[in-house]
């Protein structure tokens, strides 16, 4: 499946998931299903900002688009397949290398100026904060050409980063993100990708390191209570 370029949520029409809702037409996603060699109502398939999804045969069946809406759409997909079936191979030959284009600029880290730290250019991306948090890290802010990079160094690292985990050893997670801070300053320090080699020898210090901070957690805890 693949993102149609030209979304239907421009088409100017009015939308209704299968299940009822009414949405605002650009809320809408359009996926394309690039598997076969020509396009149909079942190779299109709709999403709602809730998560249903529909296929366009279906909403035709169910009285959602009429069949003038019906025909515009699959125009659309019939256009845009062409294109779209190139670049999927273009994608596999290449091993599915991260692209700048993959991603799309965050409005909030835009409007904060920040600089990419890798390259300096103004960011465009910005991970959240962990555990559920909402609030962008601009320590890790970066201009869309460098966020792919980044995910490509990951790939690249994948060996050494299955060493942690596919580890059982407790704390599970800390070692993880220690290991990935070490990535990322590889990154950012235009090192090579890191081996399994490096990781088989990092993991028992990471965990170490990490069962120490438990235990000064733990003690903390107790004396916080006499």
């Amino acid at each position: 499946m693949a993102p149609l370029q030209e979304d239907i949520g421009n088409l100017g029409i009015t939308m209704r998931c299968i299940r009822g809702e009414e949405w605002p037409t650009a809320s809408f996603r359009s996926l394309l299903d690039l598997k076969g060699n020509e396009v149909t109502e079942d190779a299109i398939t709709l999403h709602c900002p809730v998560g249903h999804s529909f296929t366009l045969q279906q909403a035709v069946a169910k009285g959602i688009f009429p069949e003038d809406v019906r025909v515009r759409v699959l125009a659309l997909a019939k256009q845009q397949f062409p294109q779209m079936k190139k670049e999927l191979e273009e994608r596999e030959r290449e091993g599915w290398r991260a692209r700048p284009s993959d991603y799309i600029p965050n409005a909030e880290v835009v409007a904060k100026g920040w600089p990419c730290v890798k390259c300096h250019k103004p960011a465009q991306w910005a991970p959240v904060t962990p555990r559920g948090g909402t609030q962008r890290k601009e320590n890790r802010a970066l201009c869309l050409e460098c966020k792919a990079s980044w995910e490509n160094f990951g790939t690249d690292s994948k060996e050494a980063f299955d060493v942690f985990q596919n580890s059982s050893e407790k704390p599970y997670w800390r070692p993880i993100q220690l290991f990935d801070g070490e990535l990322w300053k590889k990154f950012i320090l235009d090192e090579p990708p890191a081996t399994k080699l490096e990781a088989e020898t990092l993991f028992p210090v990471y965990l170490e390191r990490a069962r120490q901070e438990v235990k000064d957690r733990a003690r903390s805890r107790r004396q916080a209570k006499r």
